[in-house]
């Protein structure tokens, strides 16, 4: 009879046996678990990586016209953006033209030098060295505002708040009124005191304003920036005056200031440009010297392109783009003249008068374009969809 043997384990030994099996199965099962999780998260982010890349480096190889529509061109007639619609105006009126050349809603005027700001939904127009500013939005005529000087500038905030510059007998006066024609703010400055007020600039919320002031001291020129905040902070402080760089900008003319959100400002001058980070109290967020002349800027909601003459290094002009904390992006070489430039999230949308090209932020070439007429405006929707605008036709095109 052969030999054999029955191993029989105790009865703890048999519990714990059964626990060891049942662990490493339920660690088992997790650790899959955990592994397929691991690799679908790594897909995604793979996937994602990619479509940015791709997205960041696709170009464009032409257009598709979506609607086209014939315009008859004014001699005198101006075009702007507003919003997905666009904005005619001249001596008689300013309209608000749809992408198929309807009419939205007009208003009609009669001024020499009319004068536009826009800001969000919102917008005025007035005559240079007249008293009478219209008050705008998307839906038409919000309100006329009556003033009693002779308009130099104005502003408007994105809820139809509006600062006036005026000017008479020798005097300047700072005004902000209501769509409506209800003086909030009254200020005179003279030569002699603050000095004369440049440019003016209104934030976002209509609660913060922005003055460059041009004083002659002792033959020198010399410029001041001042902040006014009319909201509960700035009742605190003497005239709602908040902040003031008078001595930072020696023998600097600062002819442009423009808030480019609701708490980031800047101040353009002929040797510098200054970014100011302002919630409530205003603060220097950077500083760019200038060496060469500049010959234009365009801001945008992210970025700043400042462009300059480049005809000592072979190109045209030479644009540096920076970002809203005053860091360089991108410095970039124009071979063509330029009309505008926009910035469409992290593209830049260069035209002129027959031609286009899109760059990233790379500076790479991703789209190129001559048109068949002249371009009075290049409008963007989004980075493939605009509103073209030749001395002939109105049109919306998709890249493709």
């Amino acid at each position: 009879m052969a030999k054999f043997k029955v191993y029989r384990p105790s009865e703890e030994d048999d519990g714990k046996n059964k626990d060891t099996n049942y662990t490493r199965k339920v660690l088992f099962h997790k650790g899959r678990k955990l592994a397929l999780v691991l690799v679908f998260i790594f897909i995604v982010a793979a996937f994602v990586v990619g479509y940015r890349i791709y997205i960041k480096n696709r170009t464009f190889t032409g257009y598709d016209v979506v609607s086209i529509a014939k315009i008859k061109q004014s001699a005198d007639s101006r075009y702007l953006e507003f919003g997905n619609n666009v904005l005619r105006y001249n001596m008689d009126g300013i309209a608000c033209i749809e992408k198929d050349n309807d009419k939205a809603w007009e208003i009609s005027y009669r001024m020499k030098y009319p004068i536009v700001a826009l800001c969000g939904d919102y917008g005025a127009v007035a005559s240079q060295k007249e008293d009478e500013i219209y008050v705008f939005n998307k839906s038409g005529l919000m309100g006329r505002i009556e003033v009693n000087y002779p308009i130099i500038d104005i502003d408007v905030s994105a809820h139809g708040v509006v600062a006036v510059n005026m000017e008479y007998d020798g005097m300047n006066y700072v005004d902000i009124y209501e769509h409506d024609g209800t003086r909030k703010v009254a200020s005179k400055t003279s030569l002699e005191g603050n000095g004369y007020p440049l440019d003016i600039a209104l934030s976002n919320d209509g609660q913060k304003l922005m003055v460059s002031y041009l004083d002659i001291a002792e033959e020198a020129l010399k410029s001041s920036i001042v902040f006014y905040n009319f909201s509960e902070v700035g009742e605190n402080y003497i005239w709602n005056m908040v902040g003031a760089y008078d001595e930072y900008y020696d023998k600097t003319i600062i002819p442009h200031v423009a808030f480019i959100d609701n708490e980031t400002a800047c101040a353009v001058g002929d040797d510098r440009i200054t970014i100011f980070a302002m919630k409530e109290i205003p603060e220097i967020k950077a500083d760019i010297a200038l060496v060469k002349e500049l010959e234009s800027y365009f801001v945008g909601e992210e970025y700043l392109a400042l462009v300059f003459d480049n005809g000592d290094n072979g190109g045209l002009y030479r644009a540096e783009i920076y970002d809203t904390a005053g860091k360089k992006q991108l410095d970039y070489e124009l071979d063509t003249s330029y009309k505008a430039i926009r910035f469409i999230g992290d593209y830049i949308l260069i035209y002129n008068e027959y031609s286009c090209k899109i760059i990233n932020m790379s500076g790479t070439e991703v789209f190129s374009q001559v048109f068949d007429g002249a371009v009075v405006l290049m409008e963007p929707l989004s980075l493939t969809e605009y509103i073209l605008i030749t001395d002939s036709t109105i049109s919306e095109i998709k890249l493709k």
